[in-house]
């Protein structure tokens, strides 16, 4: 298997974080490779500003330069860190969806020793429902009844977005579904 791609953490939510490399990777590409479109000029000042930033720090940490006083361009720096830091955070959610799932880190919300217990298959259908629909598991019991009528809404919810996808048939449709069904009976004999 290849390099790991998402830092785990010891803390108490079961944080994950994407790797610089990839962020790095992920930022260049939408500031330099990627053909125009709407934020590419955002782009383009993050990736000046964390290589910027990050030229600095390497150049410093390799001489062993320490300034004793700041200045003014250092200091718009060191204010422009949490706006950065802002930009990693949101690449990094965003890039969480686009990285394949790694089969060893629950989604978010499930208890590692739950998930560790679950079926693949099962593993793959919660990944699923957890991308798309935001599914997290409930840390409640939920009683029967609850279970009924949450059923009960979804096959609700289901047969409304029916209605509003399918059209009545017109009477003509009406009867060529019929021949076709007498057709298909008399065929099975």
């Amino acid at each position: 298997m290849g390099k790991a791609l998402r830092l785990e953490t010891n803390d108490s939510q079961n944080s994950l974080f994407v790797i610089d490399e990839v962020c790095h990777a992920v930022l260049s590409y939408y500031a330099l490779d990627a053909r125009s479109y709407k934020g590419k000029h955002i782009a383009r000042n993050n990736y000046r500003a964390t290589a910027q930033a990050g030229l600095r720090v390497f150049i410093w940490s390799q001489t062993g330069y320490s300034p004793s006083t700041l200045t003014a361009e250092q200091i718009e720096l060191i204010e422009s860190i949490p706006g950065l830091i802002a930009t990693v955070e949101r690449l990094q959610s965003q890039i969480q969806n686009l990285l394949p799932p790694d089969s060893t880190v629950p989604p978010p919300g499930w208890d590692k020793q739950t998930w560790d217990n679950l079926p693949s298959p099962d593993k793959r259908h919660f990944r699923f429902l957890h991308r798309r629909r935001g599914f997290t598991p409930s840390t409640s019991q939920m009683s029967s009844d609850s279970i009924q009528e949450t059923r009960n809404a979804v096959k609700q919810k289901q047969q409304k977005e029916l209605q509003a996808v399918t059209k009545p048939l017109s009477p003509e449709e009406t009867a060529r579904f019929e021949q076709l069904k007498q057709k298909a009976r008399l065929q099975s004999f």
